[in-house]
C-alpha cells in the first residue's frame, strides 16, 4: 500500500441531511485543494449510506462532514460506524458546522476525530454567509426592495378592488376577492379563486413543512420543548416535530371554516411580530452595537408596534371570540415553555 508521504491526502467533504446550504462547504474544500490536497465533494442532500460508499470508492484519509441542521447527533455517529463496517477505522472524521458545545464531548466518544475551530460558531467559517455575497450591504437591499415591492402591489391591489366594487360592498363582504372574481367572470369567478386560494395553499403547506417543524426542533433542542421534537430520523429531518405540526394542521382544519382559521392565524400574527419587534428594546439595552439595529431607533419599532396594536385592537372589537382563541392560544404556548423538559445538555427555562 502506497505511504501517506508518497501521495496527497485526499479529503471528501460531505453535506448529508436535508441541509441545502453549502457554499461555506465549498469554500473549505477549496481551501483544502489550495493547500496541496485532494478534495472530493459529494454534493448537497448525502445519507450517510452514501457518504461512507463514497468514501470507499474514493478511498479517502479523512470526511469532513458540515452540517448546518442541527441533526449532527444522528448523522455523524452513522457515518463513523458506517466507515467501521466498511474496515476504515483509520479515516478520520471532522465535523464542522452548528455544533454546540455540549455535543461536542458526546460526539468525540462516538469517533467523530476533531471538531476545527474554525468551523464551529464563533470561527471564520461563520463569517461566511451561506449563499450571500456581503450580507450587511446585499440583505437589507433585498429587504426593502421586498417591502417596496410587496406594498406597490397590496396598493394596486386594493385600487382594483375598488375599481370594480364599491366600498361599502367591500367592507360588508366575507372574501372581497371571491365578489371581485364573481363580478369580473360571472358564474366561473368561484372556481377562478378556488384554483387561486389552492396554489397558495400548497405554497404555505411548502413553508409550513419545511420550515415550522425546525423551529419546533430548535427550540426542543434548546429545552424549550419536549425533547422528542429535538430528534431526527436517519435522512436528518426532524420527523417528529414534522408529525407533530401535521397533526396539529389536521386538529385545526376539523375545528372551524377557513375565514375563522384565517382571522386567527391573522390575530396570532398581529400579536407575535408585536411580541417580536418589543424584543429589540432589551436587546438594545444590553447590546447597543448588536447587528439587530434599525434606523431611526426607537421610533421605527414603536410605530410597527402601534399600527398592529391598532389593528388588533379594531379586530378584537369585530371578532373578540376568535382574538380570544388566539390569544388563548399564545399564552398556552407560553406557559408550556416553562415546563423543565429534557435539553441537550441542559433543562428548560
Amino acid at each position: 500500500m502506497m505511504d501517506m508521504n508518497d501521495r496527497k491526502i485526499r479529503v471528501l467533504v460531505a453535506k448529508p441531511g436535508l441541509d441545502g446550504h453549502d457554499r461555506g462547504a465549498k469554500v473549505i474544500a477549496r481551501a483544502l485543494r489550495d493547500a496541496g490536497m485532494e478534495v472530493i465533494y459529494t454534493g448537497l442532500r448525502q445519507t450517510p449510506e452514501m457518504i461512507a460508499a463514497a468514501a470507499l470508492q474514493e478511498d479517502v484519509d479523512a470526511v469532513g462532514v458540515s452540517i448546518l441542521s442541527g441533526a449532527h447527533n444522528t448523522l455523524c455517529p452513522r457515518i463513523v460506524q458506517l466507515l467501521h463496517d466498511q474496515g476504515m477505522d483509520d479515516c478520520l472524521v471532522l465535523l464542522g458546522g452548528i455544533v454546540p458545545q455540549d455535543d461536542i464531548a458526546k460526539l468525540k466518544a462516538q469517533g467523530v476525530a476533531e471538531f476545527p475551530r474554525d468551523l464551529l460558531p464563533g470561527g471564520v467559517a461563520e463569517k461566511i454567509a451561506e449563499e450571500i455575497v456581503d450580507p450587511g450591504r446585499t440583505l437589507p437591499r433585498v429587504f426593502l426592495l421586498g417591502i417596496a415591492i410587496a406594498t406597490g402591489l397590496y396598493l394596486l391591489l386594493n385600487a382594483a378592488f375598488l375599481h370594480v366594487l364599491p366600498f361599502d360592498q367591500i367592507a360588508g363582504s366575507v372574501l372581497v376577492a371571491g365578489d371581485i372574481a364573481a363580478k369580473i367572470f360571472g358564474p366561473q369567478g368561484d372556481l377562478v379563486i378556488t384554483v387561486l386560494a389552492l396554489l397558495v395553499v400548497l405554497a404555505t403547506l411548502n413553508g409550513n413543512i419545511f420550515v415550522t417543524p425546525r423551529v419546533i426542533f430548535g427550540l426542543a433542542r434548546e429545552g424549550l420543548g419536549p425533547r422528542v421534537f429535538a430528534e431526527v430520523n436517519a435522512g436528518g429531518t426532524p420527523s417528529e416535530a414534522m408529525l407533530a405540526v401535521g397533526i396539529m394542521a389536521l386538529a385545526l382544519a376539523a375545528t372551524g371554516t377557513f375565514p375563522q382559521l384565517l382571522s386567527i392565524a391573522i390575530a396570532l400574527v398581529l400579536m407575535l411580530d408585536s411580541v417580536t419587534i418589543a424584543a429589540l428594546f432589551p436587546l438594545r439595552a444590553r447590546h447597543p452595537d448588536a447587528p439587530f439595529r434599525v434606523p431611526l431607533y426607537p421610533g421605527v419599532p414603536v410605530l410597527f408596534i402601534a399600527v398592529y396594536l391598532a389593528l388588533l385592537v379594531g379586530t378584537a372589537l369585530t371578532q373578540p371570540g376568535l382574538v380570544a382563541i388566539a390569544f388563548g392560544v399564545l399564552v398556552t404556548a407560553w406557559g408550556l415553555s416553562w415546563i423543565p423538559v429534557g435539553k441537550t445538555g441542559g433543562k428548560g427555562r
